[in-house]
């Protein structure tokens, strides 16, 4: 690799090296370089260093996640993850370096199930968070119009017209979408069950 500060890491598992390879094929085929490279794979000191030379200077490192990582307690992948992981500690919160890729189906209709509920009861929390919270700046601002708390042109309403240039998108935006996006959630969960069970 001639230049790994710009490069991309696949960490996979050796059962996963033909995945790793088409993954590897289509980064390349768009012009990113990545580090993988079969022929070379040996142990040793000298491969030891190499490895955790490019985890330190890479730019981006992508592990492939699959039921046979999943399966194995132990391997120089699970090294690789670590050294990983010990490097964004050092990186700035908002630095990207980790990007995991999951192969195949590795979880079963459970996960799908929890996943669902769990964004549905999210969902519906935010939405009545918004449109009450919303309707509660809405309702502020008429309430101080009617002349109460100095009335128009008064401080307390200068704030108000604030919070509900704030509440509108909240109570007729943001808060509904989230009934689109909850059917949504649950539409595609349904249609692709049959992966899971």
């Amino acid at each position: 690799m001639s230049d790994s500060a710009k490069a991309v890491f696949l960490s996979y598992a050796s059962q996963d090296a033909e995945a790793a390879k088409q993954i590897c094929d289509a980064l390349r085929a768009t012009g990113v370089e990545v580090w993988f490279d079969q022929s070379e794979l040996r142990g040793g000191d000298a491969w030891d260093a190499k490895i955790r030379r490019q985890i330190k200077e890479c730019a981006l490192f992508v592990p492939i996640i699959s039921a046979n990582t999943q399966a194995r307690g132990e391997g120089y992948f699970r090294l690789e993850w670590k050294l990983a992981v010990d490097r964004s500690h050092l990186m700035a919160e908002d630095a990207a370096f980790l990007f995991p890729i999951i192969i195949g189906v590795t979880m079963k209709y459970e996960a799908l199930a929890g996943f669902l509920m769990v964004a549905t009861i999210t969902g519906i929390l935010m939405a009545l968070i918004l449109n009450n919270s919303g309707g509660a700046w809405d309702n502020a601002k008429k309430y101080i119009e009617t002349g109460v708390h100095g009335g128009k042109k008064s401080e307390a309403h200068k704030a108000a017209v604030i919070g509900d240039t704030v509440g509108d998108p909240f109570k007729d935006t943001a808060g509904p979408s989230l009934h689109v996006l909850i059917k949504l959630l649950a539409t595609l969960t349904l249609v692709l069950a049959p992966l899971f069970i």
